[in-house]
């Protein structure tokens, strides 16, 4: 009898310990309902896109590490488009930068180029996150966005390269092609 009085003493302080945690839990969030955490809104401002600099890169590096611009651009992404998750990455890309910073960036900062993963974590996760929301991008895998990315720099700075190469001469002009009896037919 003895035993069970002192389990009954043991269960009734439990009880009295577990209520007061529980007022405490719901005082903490009844509190925090009544005063929601201030967000503050960012946008950023016009004509900031497309990125043309490294050191315009580094700024927005550093502005990300404030919440609000990061929810503000992760929004801004999330509404590129894209049908699949290169096209939504790609689509990313073209609105973030333009393309002779893509053209000097590598995914992994290979051939004397800066390392797109290492330089900008912010920007990273942003990309990571706002694909995250995207329906059609899947699946959104670290492994599967790294493999994609790697490709959306190559092709910008191929599409850099056709616009800063000089057109190709043709080593004969149609134009000055004369056809002969064409003359006389008249």
């Amino acid at each position: 009898m003895k035993e069970i009085l002192a389990q009954l003493h043991q269960i009734k302080v439990t009880q009295n310990e577990h209520g007061r945690r529980l007022t405490n839990i719901q005082n903490l969030l009844s509190n925090r309902d009544r005063n929601p955490p201030v967000t503050q809104s960012y946008s950023f401002p016009s004509q900031f896109f497309p990125l043309k600099s490294k050191e315009s890169m580094k700024a927005l590096e550093e502005i990300l590490k404030d919440p609000a611009p990061k929810i503000a651009l992760k929004k801004l992404l999330s509404e590129c488009g894209g049908n699949t998750l290169e096209d939504c990455l790609e689509l990313m890309a073209k609105y973030l930068c333009s393309d002779e910073m893509l053209s000097q960036h590598s995914y992994h900062g290979r051939s004397g180029k800066t390392s797109f993963l290492n330089q900008y974590p912010e920007l990273n996760q942003v990309v990571f996150d706002s694909l995250s929301q995207n329906d059609n991008a899947v699946p959104v895998t670290r492994k599967s966005v790294d493999e994609a990315f790697q490709k959306i720099l190559k092709r910008g700075a191929d599409r850099f390269g056709k616009k800063v190469k000089p057109p190709s001469k043709p080593t004969s002009n149609p134009g000055n092609i004369s056809i002969v009896g064409a003359e006389e037919a008249q």
